[in-house]
């Protein structure tokens, strides 16, 4: 084949000329002689996601572009076409977000072999916020989670104010756990509840929910929520903590986005599917395009004036280690479907970077993020920076 020809001589003026002119070519209708279906069924199409780059890496501003063609290629051709690879090429144009000038490090300490890491907030009415701050005791090493006693991975939760730039205003306080009457809490290979996000109940209150083993039988990661407790200030626990069953039965749950306002979470994004937090019960279940079976939930939703958005990210293997990128998804307040996504985007730079804390505000999204689980960093987004595509 000429292109792949011209593509392996690094001929990539001539490789383009050859992938235009045959990029439009209908299947050969009434002939099955000699025609290699995959050529047609996204061969061009999957040629084409590999010449942008090479067209345009010199080119930052026409580079990021290869993403809208990566993703429109999953979204059309993942029926017939491994995406493997398509995923793999999408890392070479997903583009940072967070400009040095824009990026800050909290700089919270260490306690001990503890580190802080993935940490959440939630603006307040007066405009400050507060911060659920964790701290762990493990690292990663080279893409690899090192444990700090050989054993186990603990966490501690910390309650934090911020003031309206998300400045600290005073020292973490660790917050206990207290038990909703008949929950058990076991020992597990990993104790403590990971990845707190906080959220505004129904009914006015502040509530988190995350994952954690240790209150199920062998181990098993479930989502839990809690109330933050309010009789005393500064707070010192989450109280009436649970854990929510599983949906589908399944034996590991991570990554759902409460949507507090609306009483539902975000369980899973292909296909899209809502349930009630109170009740359980299915409140929506859509098909989405091809893409989204790639994305998990990572904060909860946010409000603003002019919509609903919920951030979410995907993980690509690349050379045993794990890559994450990031989309924004907006949703329709009546329907509670999802109606535009960002073409995806990284904060500083490939690599493992988490965020569970997002808030959005004076025309700009605030991230707090990890790097490796540590570092933690808020980096502001000019909302026009996004590119988005709609549903």
């Amino acid at each position: 084949m000429a292109l792949c020809a011209a593509l392996d001589r690094r001929d990539y003026g001539s490789a383009f000329r050859w992938w235009w002119m045959g990029k439009d070519v209908p299947y050969p209708a009434g002939d099955s002689l000699f025609i290699e279906d995959g050529v047609y069924n996204g061969g061009f199409a999957f040629q084409g996601t590999i010449l942008h780059y090479y067209l345009y890496k010199d080119d930052a501003a026409v580079r990021g572009r290869g993403a809208d063609l990566v993703v429109s290629y999953i979204n059309r051709w993942s029926a017939v076409a491994g995406l493997k690879n398509s995923m793999n090429n999408l890392l070479f144009y997903v583009e940072p977000v967070v400009g040095a000038e824009r990026r800050s490090v909290f700089g919270f300490g260490d306690v001990g072999s503890f580190t802080p890491g993935n940490s959440s907030i939630l603006r307040l009415e007066d405009g400050t916020y507060l911060m659920n701050l964790r701290r762990a005791d493990y690292r990663v090493v080279d893409g690899a989670y090192v444990w700090a006693d050989g054993k186990t991975v603990n966490t501690r939760n910390y309650l934090v104010k911020l003031d309206s730039e998300l400045r600290p205003m005073g020292e973490p306080q660790e917050l206990s756990m207290s038990y909703r009457e008949g929950v058990h809490y076991r020992d597990a290979l990993i104790n403590g509840v990971e990845d707190v996000r906080l959220y505004r109940r129904g009914d006015g209150r502040v509530g988190m929910y995350g994952c954690t083993a240790n209150l199920g039988e062998g181990g098993r990661i479930q989502m839990c929520t809690g109330v933050l407790d309010s009789a005393s200030a500064p707070a010192k626990s989450y109280v009436d903590v649970a854990p929510l069953p599983s949906p589908e039965g399944r034996s590991c749950e991570k990554n759902w986005c409460f949507w507090g306002e609306c009483g539902v979470y975000v369980y899973q994004w292909s296909p899209y599917t809502l349930y009630s937090v109170d009740s359980g019960a299915l409140v929506l279940k859509k098909d989405m395009p091809a893409f989204f079976q790639h994305l998990r939930g990572s904060s909860r939703v946010v409000g603003t004036k002019g919509g609903w958005y919920v951030l979410t990210h995907g993980v690509v293997q690349r050379d045993g280690r794990r890559v994450y990128f990031h989309v924004l998804v907006e949703l329709d307040r009546l329907t509670l479907a999802p109606k535009a996504y960002t073409v995806p985007f990284c904060f500083e730079g490939l690599g493992t970077e988490y965020c569970i804390g997002m808030d959005l505000r004076d025309g700009e999204a605030w991230f707090v993020y990890t790097k490796n689980d540590r570092d933690l960093s808020l980096g502001r987004v000019a909302w026009g920076d996004f590119r988005w595509i709609t549903l």
